[in-house]
């Protein structure tokens, strides 16, 4: 995201994490959006089970990465690498894969879980379970969330902690 700034669902100003990375330094106000890690050091990252009532949420993010997903499936020359990879090392290209994680009722509740931070829901994973081990098989931020350093390791660091 490139923009500075956004309006977010209540109303309220929000300066991007480009915004803070222009500006150079960390104010130290432990920001939303802080690309210096001090709000994710001061706050961490919280989950919480995807249910019928938030399920409309995470089916919102869901839907934004499988737009993403099918963008690159339009693209000619994406899709002919890919057919080639297919008949050269067997049927498993990424897309055919990510396009079975997009798909949120009921019954696949207990696959994800929303990420928080200071309250906020900035994304949605996809649990992986190695025996009595969690973690983390997929991220999927918002975009105003996917250039401040929320990476897979960080996230399931969060995850695997709680």
């Amino acid at each position: 995201m490139n923009s500075l700034s956004y309006v977010n669902k209540s109303g309220d100003h929000v300066f991007t994490s480009h915004y803070h990375r222009k500006r150079g330094s960390c104010c130290k106000s432990k920001c939303l959006h802080c690309p210096f890690g001090l709000t994710i050091k001061a706050y961490g990252l919280t989950f919480s089970e995807v249910t019928s009532e938030n399920e409309k949420v995470a089916q919102e993010i869901l839907d934004f990465h499988k737009s993403k997903v099918e963008k690159s499936e339009e693209n000619p020359a994406e899709t002919f690498t890919m057919d080639l990879f297919s008949k050269a090392f067997g049927n498993s290209s990424k897309v055919e894969k990510e396009k079975d994680v997009f798909l949120l009722d009921k019954e696949t509740f207990d696959q994800f879980e929303l990420i928080f931070l200071k309250g906020t829901v900035c994304g949605v994973l996809k649990k992986k379970s190695i025996g009595s081990i969690k973690g983390v098989k997929e991220c999927y931020l918002l975009p105003e969330f996917s250039d401040q350093g929320l990476s897979k390791d960080l996230i399931e660091s969060f995850y695997s902690a709680c």
